[in-house]
């Protein structure tokens, strides 16, 4: 997913051209959100970067919540894309992963490092879009599951290894400055976690039970 513009006089959210009224809204929220923070803009911001009358703000959008929501909605559905294309990057385990998370990393360091009130937004989605928000999480631990699994790990092993990729995303890219130290940092945490991963098939519990079966002497009757 291509990152945003860093002059916040042009920042979009990657895949929504300005055609139409509701592309226009949504990118100026973006931009007056980046601007000034969740908490100080106002509704009249937005119509004035977007050039819509209030009326025409207030008919599709009528709370600065809703906008909010509206706008990370689209930016889930972004994230959404960008992540699924990576994920048919063919390659061993390691590269399938880097390919993914980095997917997700690029906007979600983005979204952090967005402006200075970067960390605010992401408190003010947390707020407003939770479940929303859950729900895209929810996605990507499956994913992530699914491309581990394929390599031969247990089912329940690799749901765990997801969750906890997806627990230790942020720190990763929390201290960074830039995307491509963020970018870095995946690639050096995928490598340690790919060779940590125990390839054992999933059947074989099942296995070692039959050959411990085996050894147990006949019961007499």
């Amino acid at each position: 997913m291509p990152p945003m513009a860093s002059n916040a006089r042009t920042w979009t959210i990657p895949g929504l051209a300005e055609s139409g009224a509701q592309a226009r809204i949504l990118n100026a929220a973006l931009r007056c959100f980046a601007r000034y923070g969740y908490a100080r803009t106002r509704m009249t911001d937005i119509a004035k970067e977007a050039a819509v009358s209030r009326t025409a703000l207030y008919n599709s959008y009528p709370s600065l919540p809703d906008v909010f929501r509206a706008l990370s909605q689209r930016v889930n559905q972004g994230v959404r894309r960008a992540v699924i294309e990576a994920a048919a990057t063919e390659g061993d385990l390691t590269i399938r992963l880097q390919a993914v998370i980095t997917a997700r990393v690029s906007w979600a360091f983005d979204a952090l490092h967005l402006s200075e009130h970067g960390r605010e937004l992401i408190d003010a989605k947390n707020a407003l879009c939770g479940k929303a928000g859950a729900d895209t999480e929810a996605q990507f631990r499956q994913l992530l599951a699914r491309i581990i699994a394929e390599t031969g790990v247990a089912p329940n092993a690799a749901a765990s290894a997801a969750t906890l990729i997806v627990a230790c995303i942020p720190g990763l890219i929390a201290e960074q400055t830039s995307v491509a130290a963020a970018r870095a940092q995946v690639v050096q945490f995928v490598r340690i976690f790919a060779a940590g991963l125990k390839t054992e098939p999933a059947t074989a519990p099942v296995a070692r039970r039959a050959r411990v079966s085996a050894k147990k002497p006949s019961a007499t009757r």
